[in-house]
């Protein structure tokens, strides 16, 4: 059978996804004060916005997170590459 798009699960599992969703958000807005906070920091002691030893540690840490927890690593990884160009992206602005 096909699931419509009115089926009750259907429509609970879409309300969850936003409301996670919202949660997601929530966290990157988190992460942007804390991303302006070490861009400023970076900026007073004359370092640049990039840091790419940190990086690699991290994507390749979020990768083992993605690991344990089964999901895809290079899907991961993309999110989290998407995730440090925001950040760099706000530290630039300032």
């Amino acid at each position: 059978s096909v699931i419509g798009p009115q089926a009750p699960e259907l429509r609970q599992t879409r309300d969850l996804i936003d409301e996670l969703d919202a949660d997601l958000v929530a966290l990157l807005a988190r992460r942007a004060v804390l991303a302006n906070r070490a861009g400023q920091i970076k900026a007073k002691h004359g370092h640049g916005v990039r840091d790419p030893g940190r990086e690699q540690r991290l994507l390749g840490e979020r990768r083992q997170l993605a690991e344990k927890y089964n999901l895809d690593p290079e899907g991961i990884s993309r999110v989290f590459e998407a995730v440090m160009r925001f950040s760099r992206d706000l530290q630039q602005r300032d």
